[in-house]
């Protein structure tokens, strides 16, 4: 199976941009090994996961996670992506 291609709402390119360099790679690090596992699993990323209002039926709302920033996601694994919705530092 192909590897998950990871997109960025406009928000959250912009809350992004507004991070550390140190800070914008390690949470691109992660979104990228999310983006690789997800489809391998077909479960729920090491970083956890939880069904959200905006989830449906092909997707999932993930949290990723790294020790000072979070980022709000949706795999859609049949559209073969991984959303970014936000980024929050912690």
């Amino acid at each position: 199976m192909r590897r998950l291609q990871v997109r960025f709402s406009a928000a959250a390119a912009e809350q992004l941009a507004g991070l550390h360099r140190r800070r914008q790679g390690m949470l691109k690090r992660e979104l990228e090994r999310v983006a690789g596992a997800a489809p391998a699993r077909g479960a729920a990323p090491a970083g956890g996961s939880a069904p959200g209002p905006g989830s449906g039926p092909d997707g999932r709302i993930v949290r990723v996670r790294t020790p000072m920033d979070i980022a709000a996601c949706e795999v859609l694994e049949d559209e073969g992506l991984v959303l970014v919705y936000a980024v929050v530092p912690r």
